[in-house]
């Protein structure tokens, strides 16, 4: 009966047409109530942050480092949330791998930071932005860039990075994803796609922009009019598949490391896949915590086996994290 219900399931993904997420999820539903299949691997439990009381009172601290010699053109806008306050140490390793790419990283976070993250990432980045905006990453990406134009960092440089705080890093080197972009022809990419009810994207936890479009203020264009999203439903319609639309719109042509349709389903769901068939550097977190098509013990597996570190990293703040209940 287990085969069977996956068997119906996976028929109705073969093809990302709109309705393989909707009717995906409601077959593993029905498995649930009738056949009470996989208590760990069932897919889909969705998975969100839990709300904490932050810890800081000052949420208006922000700093620039002085601009040194020799930085390499690429430039790093880093998301990030920290609900209780203290930057978790899966962010400074995920910062320091982004440092062996980006000669500069700047950093926002949609919350305020205790005295000893600040200190610490004082010392790592080369500018941040600490306070509640309640405007998710995309936020977060129009401050940090608001940031760096306004030091002129962008006026030298031939690439530009969105990051954030989402994802494990590295599972693979990051410098092997860059070095095997560099030879495919598209202006901007990132680690995956992904097909959401017919709107074809590449998903925003990664992107990198090439020169023509650093050099074109669009990125800045799409930014400057983030603001006003209550829900993640509305910021991924409206930013993170908006700003794909937006740039094809105007004549860019992006890519993804992973190739568009190599996973049938929503890829950062499908870890082990990622890990282990592409040597993909990033892991979203809530794939580890049971946002996931694949069996939960498989895919810790997979991530100590591929960065112990990282995962007891992972470990350290899994219990930050909460499965939405269904009836949201």
């Amino acid at each position: 009966m287990a085969v069977l219900r996956k068997l119906l399931g996976g028929m109705i993904c073969l093809y990302e047409n709109g309705f393989s997420y909707t009717w995906y999820h409601g077959w593993e539903k029905i498995g649930r109530r009738i056949l009470q299949y996989g208590r760990e691997s069932l897919p889909y439990r969705e998975v969100r942050r839990r709300v904490q009381r932050l810890v800081c009172a000052d949420e208006g601290k922000g700093f620039f480092n002085s601009p040194q010699t020799g930085k390499n053109g690429v430039v790093a806008l880093f998301a990030l949330y920290c609900p209780s306050g203290e930057v978790p140490e899966y962010v400074f390793s995920y910062i320091r791998e982004l440092r062996k790419i980006a000669g500069r990283i700047l950093v926002c976070a949609d919350s305020a930071v205790d005295e000893p993250s600040f200190e610490r990432m004082k010392s790592c980045v080369d500018g941040g932005v600490f306070g509640r905006h309640g405007e998710y990453d995309f936020g977060s990406y129009r401050r940090a860039y608001a940031l760096a134009e306004s030091h002129g960092i962008l006026d030298r440089s031939h690439m530009l990075i969105l990051a954030n705080d989402s994802c494990l890093c590295p599972l693979a080197p990051l410098g092997n994803m860059f070095a095997d972009m560099a030879k495919r022809d598209c202006d901007f990419w990132g680690q995956t796609s992904y097909s959401f009810h017919g709107r074809k994207h590449v998903q925003s936890y990664f992107l990198v922009f090439n020169e023509r479009l650093v050099g074109s203020g669009d990125v800045w264009r799409f930014l400057s009019k983030v603001g006003g999203a209550q829900a993640r439903s509305e910021v991924i319609s409206s930013y993170e598949i908006g700003l794909t639309e937006f740039l094809v719109s105007r004549g860019y042509r992006w890519q993804s490391y992973v190739p568009y349709r190599a996973v049938l389903k929503n890829p950062t769901c499908s870890p082990c896949m990622l890990i282990r068939r592409f040597a993909c550097p990033l892991v979203k977190i809530k794939a580890l915590v049971g946002e996931s098509f694949e069996n939960l013990a498989k895919v810790h597996r997979v991530v100590s086996e591929s960065n112990e570190k990282a995962y007891r990293e992972f470990e350290a703040v899994a219990g930050e994290w909460e499965q939405i209940p269904e009836d949201e």
